[in-house]
């Protein structure tokens, strides 16, 4: 265990809860489905990691770290587009058109 375990922690505990609770406030913006929410989560608790890590990464001048936090933004990215295309393909099921 390294000095930074403890933030890190912190942040991924804290990263995690938050979007936890903005999924059960906020029904409006996020997701109702399932397989939404599980995506919204498992986004939540990788980027609550990737948060944790950035500063720690930074402090010790490591850039192949920030290398691979730009790397997990790309994906980031990619997972949204993919979500959205899912979200589009169920919507030519629904009985009613969105909007």
């Amino acid at each position: 265990m390294t000095e930074y375990t403890p933030a890190i922690l912190c942040g991924v505990i804290a990263g995690t809860v938050t979007r936890v609770l903005m999924l059960r406030t906020d029904t409006r913006q996020y997701p109702t489905r399932l397989h939404g929410k599980i995506i919204h989560i498992a986004m939540g608790l990788i980027a609550a990691a990737l948060g944790a890590i950035a500063i720690p990464s930074i402090l010790k001048k490591d850039f192949s770290a920030i290398t691979f936090l730009t790397l997990a933004a790309t994906q980031f990215r990619d997972v949204r587009n993919m979500e959205r295309n899912t979200l589009q393909q169920l919507d030519g099921y629904e009985l009613v058109p969105r909007g």
